[in-house]
């Protein structure tokens, strides 16, 4: 696996442009870095503490997916449209309601029947803004709805003591996504209800963590909070995950505004002393992994002046070719890539002919054969993943020093290797031009056959 992996940049959500005048463009990425030390306690009650909060964050999860299910409609032979979804409230499902409370107060259009909060209103805090969605009575009148009386509610979930505002960051996830696949769930059938595996990752609010640098060896570190109390713990520095260290130095700078962190685990190969272990369900082997912090931070992306036109065409011969008419061209040739996948499709067809049924191997025999073979196929996904990010970061880097402000990439030849990640390396090639304000123009090809990870 690449050690660069976690120092590379990860999108996490959209563009997002605000309402000022400068209409500053900001986007949200994020950095990982490994946990090295625990400064507050021992690493066996580091490690106890951190799979209680993964099994509170998995539990919780799952609850609320099923939740939302339960409390939605089920289509019906007689519906011809997918009616609205009134979500419920799974923070007071989760932890309860004492008293009677009474709901905010919100407006509502006479027109569109769209309901508004008082934030969403104008200037005379009657007339609705209905942005993206216009509508004949944009501007007038809103008509002021009655608040409703929320009833108490009894606790469903308890353990989250001292992270509270943790376990609404999760519900609030998990209801976005659910909101994102409800269509293709309910009315086309075409997913399940979301069902998460353990570790889910745990989320800790922006206003729950303290980033900082130690005194000793002035490496990064941070303090957040869990369910079982606040810890401190060490990260791990490098030359291997400078640009991440770059960026966490920003954010003990206040530069940057930093967002949400989690924190997950990430499968290792080395055998080293600060790492987790865990046996798979059923008697499986047992697993190496490390403790990956992600951190979330918003940053205000780059104004690009340039004016020219590159074209970055896909080949056989050459990988990628970055071409202008007054430069000469930027080549890219990845043998080692071609011998990747060539070694990998090998690896792969061995492995199948070897598991077939008629071998009859021995239960305990084959169940390592799976497994080497399941962690040959994740070290390719890393480094295949890792040099899609490498690239995409070359290849912007480069037309942005050169004065370009819009790239042509066309992958219609797709000669260079089978298979090949093709919709990962536009991905990343967006992710890029959109931080420096490059305008990335795609050029689809005739048949998609572009394969994802393994």
């Amino acid at each position: 696996m690449n050690k660069h992996k976690g120092a590379h940049e990860s999108v996490i959500a959209e563009s997002e442009r605000t309402d000022g005048r400068d209409e500053k463009v900001l986007i949200t990425r994020s950095i990982s870095l490994p946990v090295q030390e625990c400064l507050s306690l021992a690493w066996k009650d580091w490690l106890k503490l951190l799979h209680e909060a993964w099994k509170q964050s998995t539990c919780l999860a799952n609850w609320a997916s099923q939740t939302l299910a339960r409390c939605d409609v089920i289509r019906l032979p007689g519906m011809d449209r997918l009616p609205q979804w009134q979500q419920p409230d799974l923070y007071a499902l989760a932890f309860g309601r004492a008293e009677e409370k009474q709901g905010r107060q919100l407006f509502g259009c006479r027109y569109c029947r769209r309901r508004f909060k008082s934030s969403d209103l104008g200037e005379t805090a009657t007339l609705p803004i209905h942005g993206k969605q216009p509508c004949a009575g944009s501007g007038q009148p809103a008509q002021v709805l009655e608040r409703k009386v929320l009833p108490p509610v009894a606790a469903q979930i308890g353990g989250w003591e001292g992270a509270r505002i943790a376990a609404a960051t999760l519900l609030r996830k998990v209801a976005i996504k659910y909101g994102r696949e409800r269509y293709q769930v309910i009315w086309r059938r075409e997913r399940r209800t979301a069902e998460y595996r353990y570790p889910f990752p745990f989320p800790v609010h922006q206003q729950s963590w303290i980033p900082f640098f130690t005194e000793q060896r002035n490496q990064p570190a941070v303090i957040c909070g869990l369910p079982g109390g606040r810890v401190s713990l060490r990260l791990r520095g490098g030359y291997e995950f400078a640009p991440a260290v770059r960026v966490f130095q920003r954010l003990v700078d206040g530069d940057l505004a930093q967002q949400e962190l989690s924190l997950t685990r990430q499968r290792s190969y080395w055998n080293g002393a600060r790492r987790d272990t865990d046996r798979l369900p059923g008697g499986g082997n047992r697993e190496h992994y490390r403790v990956m912090v992600r951190i979330a931070y918003r940053m205000e992306a780059l104004r690009c002046d340039g004016q020219g036109t590159w074209r970055a065409t896909t080949g056989g011969g050459p990988f990628l070719i970055l071409n202008t008419a007054d430069r000469p061209d930027w080549i890219l040739h990845a043998p080692h890539v071609q011998q990747w996948i060539n070694g990998h499709s090998a690896f792969r067809q061995r492995f199948a002919d070897d598991l077939k049924y008629e071998k009859r191997w021995p239960r305990g025999k084959r169940r390592r054969m799976l497994r080497r073979q399941e962690r040959g196929c994740d070290r390719q996904n890393d480094r295949l993943r890792s040099f899609l990010q490498e690239t995409a970061a070359q290849v912007v880097g480069h037309a942005r020093r050169n004065g370009c402000g819009i790239i042509i990439f066309n992958d219609a030849d797709r000669s260079f290797a089978d298979p090949f990640p093709w919709r990962g390396l536009r991905e990343a090639l967006k992710c890029k031009c959109d931080q420096v304000g490059i305008v990335l123009e795609t050029v689809e090809p005739e048949a998609d056959t572009s394969e994802d990870e393994e």
